[in-house]
């Protein structure tokens, strides 16, 4: 089964509203960066990212914050509309009990087409990003969430010291 971007016009309209407003705004969230300054300065970024030691939600630890340089140079490239830190909870399963909150959302700008001119199509993009050892469980929500969403694009980072950032889904 082929994937299909997600547009404008299939959300709701209270959230058509917000998400043009946010789109117009165009800014990316450094939103959760506190406290330790990081060592990796991204050349063209001015905005300091720091860090707080001890994972707590909506702070990122060292990893993801490194992760989100790489973002906010994307975003400021162009190459990505926004992308926002721990901004949804996917939930899932009897009950919706199986919960799964990605690290990273993007929207991504796809070329306007033919059959709907003048709406702009975005993809939204969940991205989890992972240290040198992955836990199980973790990989398995991962699946999990990508296998029952499949009308979104997920990815799944990983930072070694041995090989840098890789992309393992």
């Amino acid at each position: 089964m082929g994937r299909r971007a997600l547009t404008l016009a299939d959300l709701p309209e209270k959230y058509q509203i917000e998400a043009r407003r946010q789109l117009q705004e165009g800014a990316g969230s450094l939103a959760g960066c506190l406290a330790k300054p990081l060592s990796t300065p991204i050349e063209g970024v001015d905005t300091p990212l720091t860090v707080k030691t001890g994972k707590k939600r909506m702070e990122m630890n060292q990893t993801e914050a490194e992760f989100s340089r790489i973002l906010e140079k994307q975003r400021l490239e162009g190459k990505i509309i926004k992308w926002e830190y721990e901004a949804l909870t996917l939930r899932h399963g009897v009950m919706n009990m199986i919960a799964y909150t990605p690290d990273f959302v993007t929207f991504d700008l796809i070329e306007v087409d033919d059959l709907t001119p003048g709406v702009p199509r975005i993809s939204m993009r969940f991205i989890e990003v992972k240290g040198a050892h992955i836990r199980e469980k973790d990989r398995l929500r991962f699946k999990a969430a990508r296998n029952y969403f499949t009308m979104f694009r997920f990815e799944l980072w990983q930072k070694t010291k041995a090989e840098g950032w890789q992309q393992i889904y």
